[in-house]
């Protein structure tokens, strides 16, 4: 019974901080701040991130990173093609952006802008969730025969992630339907022709 008070604060802890990371970034958010949204004491924070912030924004980036990745697959598993699942991932994106003013983009993308100049364990883990991403839409690209299928998914993922943070700056979501048009076309064109078997 402990045990499994212990980890659904922990649990707790890591969500509650992720969404924080989401809206408003890894410098204004305060420890105040996460321990309000969570509703657990501070010592509890430091029994389970004993390094503090900096340790529980970490694990709350990884835990983004899988969140995404387990989200992605999903999309382009139930979809039925890279193409489709991306178009479903953008539509997702599209709809958290507009029906939040804008505030819940990428998990990922704020953390990555503020922690870019540094080598400290928050761009580690950021550039780590990333590989990540690139990897799942990089395994399904060479499953459906599209050549260089790593280029090509770093592509992908780049370009979505760029429209994401031109939707915040712009507050449109005109940029991320153009990118998510342009990459279903560019990916169903990419694919290879399958080979011959003889009869």
């Amino acid at each position: 019974m402990g045990y499994a008070k212990s980890a659904e604060t922990r649990h707790r802890l890591l969500r509650n901080t992720a969404r924080l990371l989401r809206t408003q970034g890894f410098a204004a958010t305060g420890v105040t701040d996460i321990l309000s949204a969570s509703g657990v004491p501070r010592g509890s924070l430091y029994h389970h991130f004993p390094n503090g912030k900096e340790q529980l924004a970490a694990g709350a980036v990884t835990q983004s990173g899988q969140t995404i990745v387990h989200a992605l697959r999903e999309m382009i598993r139930t979809a039925g093609s890279v193409a489709d699942g991306v178009r479903t991932f953008c539509d997702y994106y599209i709809k958290e952006l507009e029906t939040s003013g804008y505030a819940r983009g990428c998990p990922l993308a704020t953390v990555a802008l503020e922690t870019s100049a540094t080598t400290n364990p928050m761009q580690q883990h950021t550039a780590t969730a990333f590989d990540a991403i690139v990897s799942v839409v990089a395994d399904q690209l060479s499953h459906e025969n599209v050549e260089g299928p790593a280029e090509f998914a770093t592509f992908i993922v780049a370009a979505i992630e760029g429209a994401l943070v031109l939707a915040k700056a712009t507050r449109s979501t005109d940029a991320i339907s153009l990118v998510r048009d342009r990459l279903c076309r560019e990916i169903i064109s990419a694919h290879l022709p399958k080979a011959r078997t003889s009869s």
